[in-house]
């Protein structure tokens, strides 16, 4: 999976303005990837079949701390014009981790009080 060989690139740094994976710079431009907690927002955002599958095993490769994901989450939602949709899709990703015993029930209990 890309995914998987992705995470396990030594050759890419991490920069901490914005948590940027810097993998190639030039002159005037790099190249970068996102970093776990923002390619699972972005998955959750648009929220395909696939983002589904995505979003899931990046999750599942236990890099992710849920809390923080969740404040992250909630941050970025809040700049998108219909934020409460947003959040209501990442109630739906939650709804999944804690089926997969990937989150605990307080996690999706703290889910729904922070809307």
């Amino acid at each position: 999976m890309e995914t998987e060989s992705l995470l396990q690139t030594s050759s890419i740094r991490r920069c901490r303005k914005g948590d940027i994976f810097y993998i190639k710079e030039w002159r005037h431009i790099y190249l970068g990837a996102l970093n776990l907690l923002d390619l699972i927002i972005t998955k959750v955002f648009r929220g395909t079949s696939v983002d589904v599958d995505d979003r899931i095993a990046v999750f599942q490769t236990g890099q992710v701390d849920p809390q923080q994901l969740l404040t992250r989450y909630v941050e970025t939602a809040g700049y998108d014009p219909n934020p409460q949709e947003k959040t209501d899709n990442f109630r739906m990703f939650a709804d999944q981790l804690a089926s997969m015993g990937l989150v605990n029930a307080e996690f999706v209990e703290q889910l729904r009080s922070s809307q």
